[in-house]
């Protein structure tokens, strides 16, 4: 893009959102509003006014004249830095917000769960054959083990707290299969939490 460009509002919208489409398809989990491209802990401004990179606090305004290569190489080079952005940490809080005791082994193979349906979305329909299955090979144990405590975890869960765990769902539900809880999470990361509420992952 050449300098002299004027960039209205509809024009920086569609510029977020290409560059926040291309973020995705690198393993980046953020979406675009209006000029803002958003992650978990960072938002990225890209302004028609600035001439140059400014920071402050998790805001970071990045001129639109630097044109959209330069704009997308500056944004996935800061979360490549920035290990809050892996899909690790998204899946992790996520689990934690349902009220899963970290201690729990169901709490480390339902966040590996998560982060292989974020990467292939068709093992949500395949739990018993195929997610169960890559989740014991990642941890060395036996694809029953993972059923089993990943059930566990969720029905102490509900036991302790139903109310959180319930909470994360916008419909109404009672204690949740691990399916249920899979598909939400992989539905609802990807936008960030910045787009529903500030508090919401």
């Amino acid at each position: 893009m050449a300098q002299s460009t004027v960039y209205t509002d509809d024009a920086l919208a569609h510029l977020a959102v290409v560059i926040a489409h291309r973020l995705r398809q690198d393993g980046f989990y953020l979406a675009a509003n209006h000029n803002q491209l958003i992650t978990a802990d960072r938002i990225f401004e890209i302004s028609r006014d600035e001439t140059r990179i400014r920071q402050s606090r998790e805001l970071i305004i990045i001129p639109a004249a630097l044109g959209r290569e330069n704009i997308f190489g500056i944004i996935q080079i800061i979360l490549r830095m920035d290990p809050l952005n892996q899909p690790e940490h998204y899946a992790a809080e996520f689990v934690r917000r349902l009220g899963i005791q970290t201690h729990l082994k169901g709490y480390q193979y339902l966040i590996r769960a998560i982060c292989l349906c974020m990467e292939d979305h068709s093992l949500t329909d395949a739990l018993r054959s195929r997610l169960y299955p890559a989740v014991a090979a990642s941890f060395g144990v036996r694809t029953h083990c993972v059923e089993r405590n990943i059930r566990t975890a969720l029905e102490l869960a509900y036991r302790n707290a139903p109310e959180q765990l319930q909470a994360a769902f916008h419909y109404k539900i009672e204690k949740p299969y691990a399916s249920e809880v899979i598909r939400l999470a992989v539905a609802q990361l990807p936008a960030g939490k910045h787009i529903s509420s500030a508090k919401a992952f």
